[in-house]
C-alpha cells in the first residue's frame, strides 16, 4: 500500500527502489480479511480451520456466500485443508490449500450405474 494513504494499493513498479520510497507493506491477519469474495472465503476458511486445531489430515467444507445477486459467486462451497511447513532456519509456517467443490443436485446413482453395486 501507499505510506502515505493505506486504503490505496501501491502501482505496478518496476523500479524497486521508487516502490519502495513509496509503498509499504501492511500485515492483515487472516481472520480480518473481509474485502471482496475471495477474501471471505480465505478468512472463513481460515477461522473453521483454527476451531479444528489445523487438522493436517482432514478436508473442512466451507460455505461460501456473496453480498451479490451473482448466483454463480453467491453460492458454493470450498475445501480446505492445511499443512505444516518447517524452512530452513527454523520459521513454522502453516500452508492453507483451499479447492472450489462442485454441487450438483441431480447426482444420483441408479441401479444399472457402474457405482451402484458399491452402495448395496
Amino acid at each position: 500500500v501507499l505510506k502515505d494513504d493505506h486504503s490505496m494499493p501501491c502501482p505496478e513498479m518496476e523500479n524497486f527502489a521508487l516502490a519502495s520510497e513509496i509503498c509499504t507493506t501492511v500485515r492483515i491477519p487472516v481472520a480480518e480479511l473481509k474485502n471482496g469474495f475471495m477474501e471471505r472465503v480465505i478468512s472463513n476458511s481460515y477461522m473453521i480451520q483454527k476451531k479444528n486445531g489445523f487438522p493436517p489430515s482432514r478436508l473442512l467444507p466451507v460455505q461460501s456466500k456473496d453480498d451479490t445477486d451473482d448466483v454463480e459467486v453467491a453460492q458454493g462451497v470450498h475445501a480446505s485443508q492445511t499443512k505444516q511447513f518447517t524452512s530452513v532456519g527454523g520459521i513454522n509456517w502453516r500452508i492453507m490449500i483451499m479447492s472450489p467443490v462442485d454441487i450438483h443436485e441431480d447426482d444420483s446413482i441408479l441401479p444399472g450405474d457402474d457405482m451402484f453395486p458399491f452402495l448395496v
